[in-house]
């Protein structure tokens, strides 16, 4: 099955200030090309993750995008008291209270507000979980993305069949038209030389040259052939189960290569209006095939 290399997967794993986000965007291209915005304290893990990715997606351009929760700073912490400092602040306020003659007493909220005595101590995140939950939302996006890609690959595949199906029919056509083409312009060669020359003998091996290259210059038969083989293995190659873009879009130079050299042979307006048909179709499957993988 073809896949398409246009897609889009989103993926999300873990929860807290451990909760990763993944986003992944896929466009054509002509060979594989890693583009990945992480974190900075996800970044120890880009060349793991370029190797997922990579293990997944033979070609097109990828865009990745990871965020994380408080920016990957895990907001969760420890609460630790600095007794000695506020012991310092309790002597302070009570001398104050003492000269000034304040009677308020001193509460807890007046405690949260003195500087430094609550000090937050951010808990050391577990990386082992950290990269695991990384992990989990990349397959996760990837997954959604290769489902995309996999269902846009269908409708490129249906394309490609009907206008494989036109093309082989106009050939078929091609091959019918100049089946005795050949033999018609040689009789009407040598009744055209006997006519010319009537009263003149003719060599008989300098004939048969001219007639050699005559249907040398004619016969499409060997074009029709590589064609129709051509287009054959376009259809297998729609069949099998990995990434076929490059091949495909090589058979499609081939196949043009056969059908002008037709073109060029063709002596028949009829032949000439199929080629024509085939041309413009192999153009058409030709600009669907640059977004295979």
């Amino acid at each position: 099955m073809i896949k398409s290399m246009t897609g889009f997967g989103r993926g999300a794993s873990g929860e807290g200030g451990q909760a990763v986000t993944v986003e992944i965007r896929s466009i054509n291209h002509r060979y594989r090309d890693i583009v990945m915005r992480m974190p900075r304290a996800l970044q120890i893990y880009e060349e793991d993750v370029k190797g997922l990715v990579a293990s997944r997606i033979a070609r097109g351009r990828i865009e990745l995008s990871v965020s994380m929760a408080g920016n990957g700073q895990d907001t969760s912490c420890d609460i630790e008291v600095n007794l000695g400092l506020l012991r310092s602040y309790v002597r302070a306020l009570n001398k104050l209270k003492e000269e000034l003659g304040i009677s308020e007493g001193l509460g807890l909220s007046t405690i949260v507000g003195l500087r430094d005595v609550l000090i937050a101590r951010p808990l050391e995140p577990d990386i082992e979980k950290t990269k695991g939950n990384l992990m989990e939302a990349i397959n996760e996006a990837l997954d959604g993305l290769d489902s995309m890609r996999g269902s846009e690959g269908k409708r490129l595949e249906t394309d490609f069949v009907e206008r494989l199906s036109i093309v082989e029919e106009a050939v078929a056509r091609i091959k019918t038209r100049t089946s005795g083409a050949v033999e018609d312009n040689l009789r009407r060669f040598r009744d055209n030389l006997e006519r010319l020359l009537k009263d003149t003998p003719l060599d008989p091996q300098r004939v048969a040259q001219e007639a050699a290259i005559m249907v040398d210059r004619m016969d499409v038969s060997e074009e029709i052939v590589r064609a129709r083989s051509h287009l054959k293995q376009f259809r297998d190659y729609l069949a099998m189960d990995e990434p076929v873009g490059r091949r495909l879009d090589f058979l499609l130079q081939e196949l043009h290569r056969e059908i002008n050299t037709l073109g060029v042979k063709a002596s028949d307006a009829q032949v000439s209006k199929a080629i024509v048909e085939v041309k413009a179709e192999i153009e058409k499957i030709r600009e669907q095939v640059q977004n295979i993988e």
